[in-house]
């Protein structure tokens, strides 16, 4: 397996993550060994380190890292809406679909994975 370049990964996660810009290199380094090894290079091809780095900014966020203005993921992962004038919140009526991604559909860095993986991997479908 080819290594991750790990120095561009870290730029992207720092401009695409703009809630991660003050994580520490060796932070993200640490995140990006965690799950480079979940994605094929050979697969995502040229958005193999986009594809990567918007998994360290999903997990990075799970883990409870970056801007946490309205609480945790465990605390704000059942919110539909937040309102500030009159206060009004919504909640979902569940956390994420019940596919195999309902952990990524957490995060708006898991959803643009997803988007990416769909664009290179066709699902087989069997009826």
């Amino acid at each position: 397996m080819d290594s991750p370049d790990v120095t561009a990964i870290t730029k992207i996660v720092k401009k695409v993550g703009t809630e991660f810009e003050s994580a520490s290199d060796e932070d993200i380094s640490f995140w990006i060994d965690l799950q480079a090894p979940v994605i094929s290079k050979k697969k995502f091809g040229a958005d193999y380190n986009l594809a990567v780095a918007l998994l360290v900014c999903h997990a990075m966020k799970m883990a409870g890292n970056g801007d946490s203005s309205l609480g945790t993921i465990a605390n704000t992962g059942r919110l539909a809406s937040v309102s500030e004038g009159g206060v009004s919140i919504s909640f979902a009526t569940s956390t994420a679909g019940t596919t195999g991604d309902a952990e990524y559909q957490l995060t708006s860095y898991g959803l643009q994975f997803i988007s990416i993986r769909n664009r290179h991997i066709v699902p087989i479908m069997i009826r």
